[in-house]
């Protein structure tokens, strides 16, 4: 967390964390400041601040909290050929689909980084599938839906050791071709056995018998998929939602990862942006007369610091980047901190 070590693990993490989280203002002005020397010298902020500014209190009077419509000219400029500098001190190196037209033209390729398989204590591989999961909840009921619809044709597959002749695409059937090779009519029929039940409920499970838990985001919008999660579960695996984050960055981790998903709070790390809040209603309405429709921002003057967010109060998150946008995301409803340690006071949330 401190910008070269990218994991602590056990007591070591929460001995970090308690750093962070013991003087949130003072880390969180220090990040600040950061940004603004990054950034300083960027297109975007000099806009409204003097050119290569670093002082905090002019960046909180002068840049407006934007939604991303304001920043849009600036991306797509860059999308034609101009210096990332635009907008941000460092090189951009990758642009989200929806600002680059044509994408959906040609094929993408990502490549991901997985950890070496773990060995018993006799050197024997244990492969066995301990956890399941997705980034979100919708794209893992999404997995087990294709599942159910295509358990049938899978199985054959395994049975007769080929790749039915519905799977066109020349890298998949080449990745498919080093599993499949051989027969395993045994394998084959005991996933039929399990598939062909006539009910899934509990089916995770059966499938994988040995797993401990399903890992995803099942905060906010997720919620609403987490009897889904529990009917293909039969309610006996954890639901666990170890952290909270968005295309712009991480905004904090969950300190009690196997508790229910109702009573889920994230303690927001002070370390991972520049966070401040905008004060909403008592119901947690969004005050939707006070957005200037034109200018597609919020009021900056209303703004409060993370350390003088009011326990049970309604905010929307408000962020500012490292690459120096000051941007509003989430609703946040401030959490009980009562049965929590103290150092993690100021910087406990609830997602609503």
């Amino acid at each position: 967390m401190d910008g070269t070590k990218l994991e602590y693990k056990g007591e070591e993490a929460l001995t970090e964390l308690e750093k962070l989280t013991m003087k949130p203002g003072e880390v969180q002005e220090s990040i600040l400041k950061g940004i603004l020397e990054r950034n300083g010298e960027t297109e975007y902020l000099n806009k409204y601040m003097t050119k290569g500014s670093k002082d905090v209190g002019e960046f909180k009077r002068c840049v407006p909290v934007i939604m991303y419509n304001r920043i849009r000219p600036y991306i797509q400029r860059i999308a034609n050929g101009e210096d990332s500098s635009l907008i941000t001190g460092h090189p951009i190196t990758e642009m989200l689909c929806r600002y680059v037209p044509g994408l959906d033209e040609g094929k993408a390729m990502y490549l991901y980084f997985v950890k070496a398989e773990m060995s018993t204590p006799s050197g024997l591989p244990a492969r066995a599938v301990l956890r399941l999961g997705a980034v979100f909840a919708s794209a893992f009921l999404r997995a087990i839906s294709f599942l159910e619809c295509n358990w049938a044709n899978m199985c054959n597959d395994i049975r007769t050791g080929h790749l039915d002749t519905t799977i066109t695409d020349p890298a998949c059937r080449s990745a498919m071709s080093a599993l499949l090779l051989s027969p395993n009519p045994h394998l084959a029929s005991e996933i039929e056995g399990i598939c062909s039940r006539p009910s899934w409920k509990g089916i995770v499970c059966h499938l994988w018998p040995r797993a401990k838990y399903i890992e995803a985001v099942v905060t906010g919008s997720m919620a609403q998929y987490i009897p889904s999660l529990e009917y293909y579960s039969d309610a006996k695996l954890p639901l666990v939602c170890p952290m909270y984050a968005s295309s712009e960055c991480y905004f904090g981790v969950n300190l009690k990862p196997l508790c229910d998903p109702a009573d889920v709070a994230f303690t927001l790390l002070p370390n991972m942006g520049y966070f401040e809040f905008l004060p909403l209603g008592d119901n947690g309405k969004f005050a939707l007369m006070e957005v200037d429709e034109e200018e597609d921002q919020v009021p900056k003057d209303k703004l409060v610091d993370l350390v003088d967010v009011r326990l049970g109060c309604y905010y929307e998150l408000v962020v500012t980047t490292f690459a120096g946008r000051r941007a509003y995301f989430f609703l946040f409803r401030t959490h009980s901190v009562s049965d929590t340690c103290n150092c993690f006071r100021n910087c406990i949330l609830k997602l609503c």
